[in-house]
This record gives structure tokens, C-alpha cells and sequence, in this order.
């Protein structure tokens, strides 16, 4: 029921959408994920197997996440091409909660 009417389909289009990220070997990109539903084991163990290696964080520390991921990949310049596309890939998710209450930043 709810899993082939709901679940699959919306974890279909949210990978739909964070291939937007990635189209090359030679992109660089974060994927923020806002929806607290997405941290439910129902919905984590559909994940692709590249996203095993996310990380949760808040309003506050998203930023510093972000700009850690950057500095990493494209200050330093440890981007590989080929197979380690994936493991550039940052996916940090947001409770909607954390965004409702920091509105003002």
C-alpha cells in the first residue's frame, strides 16, 4: 500500500533530483535534504548505497558543512574523476523544524 503508492515514488524523485547535482564525472555539488520524514530508517535503508556516508546537521552548523565540503574538494583539490564522483557527493539533511525556528537567517 502506503510503500508503492507513497514511499517508493517520493524516494524515486528526490534521487531524480539530486542527479541534477551530478551529471559528470567532473561535478561537485551537495545535496540538502529538508525533509525530516528522509531520517526515518524506512526511508534511509532506500538510499542509494553512495549515501551512507551523509551527514545530519542543523541550521547552524549546515553552513560550516557546506564550506568544509568546498574547501575539501575544490580548495585542496582532492576531486577525482571516475569512481570517486559518489564519494564528493555531500547529502546533509535539515529538519524542517530546525528551518521553521531560525527563520531569520
Amino acid at each position: 500500500g502506503f510503500d508503492y503508492a507513497y514511499r517508493f515514488p517520493g524516494i524515486n524523485k528526490v534521487e531524480q533530483a539530486a542527479g541534477r547535482v551530478i551529471r559528470t564525472a567532473e561535478d561537485l555539488g551537495v545535496i540538502l535534504l529538508l525533509d525530516e520524514r528522509l531520517l526515518a530508517p524506512s526511508y534511509t535503508r532506500l538510499f542509494p548505497r553512495e549515501w551512507r556516508r551523509r551527514e545530519v546537521c542543523t541550521v547552524e552548523s549546515v553552513g560550516m558543512k557546506i564550506r568544509e565540503f568546498w574547501e575539501k574538494h575544490i580548495t585542496s583539490g582532492l576531486h577525482r574523476m571516475g569512481q570517486d564522483v559518489y564519494n564528493v557527493a555531500g547529502t546533509i539533511q535539515i529538519s524542517p523544524d530546525e528551518i521553521q525556528e531560525n527563520r531569520h537567517l
